[in-house]
């Protein structure tokens, strides 16, 4: 496989973080034109606030692309400097990304918890997996255990 292939997934979660924030714009602009005055005035008030749902919703999810997808990142970049990478790996890491999807679009659109929570859910199992698979390649290459 090529490097592209490897990356693609990481690209892709890139590409995923500015369309949520192409919508987190349009939202806001949407509001401001709304509330042109009172907008930022309450969205100062960040816990609790009063702003409209549509935009604090993409605001969170937002702010999640740059929580837990950073281990991911960084799993991504790890296996490759260690020369780990494989099929499997491709596999785990397009699994995250898919439900890195899916998160995003119930966030911004249905914000179904229970299906929120599955995606969110199931993003942190692959992430784990590809962390102790990851490690599992590490000693094994490594011949820690022997």
């Amino acid at each position: 496989m090529s490097d592209f292939q490897y990356l693609s997934p990481l690209i892709a979660m890139v590409f995923l973080t500015f369309a949520v924030s192409v919508v987190l714009f349009y939202r806001r602009i949407t509001n401001m034109k709304l509330f042109p005055r009172g907008y930022f005035k309450v969205y100062r008030h960040s816990v609790g606030s009063e702003l409209p749902l549509l935009a604090e919703q993409a605001s969170r999810n937002y702010t999640n692309l740059f929580e837990q997808p950073l281990l991911f990142y960084l799993n991504v970049l790890v296996t490759l400097y260690l020369g780990h990478q494989n099929f499997t790996f491709v596999v785990l890491w397009w699994l995250f990304v898919a439900a890195r999807i899916a998160h995003t679009y119930v966030h911004l659109w249905s914000n179904k918890i229970t299906r929120r929570f599955f995606a969110f859910f199931l993003s942190t199992a692959v992430s784990i997996a590809a962390w102790i698979y990851l490690l599992f390649r590490e000693i094994t290459t490594q011949n820690l255990l022997s």
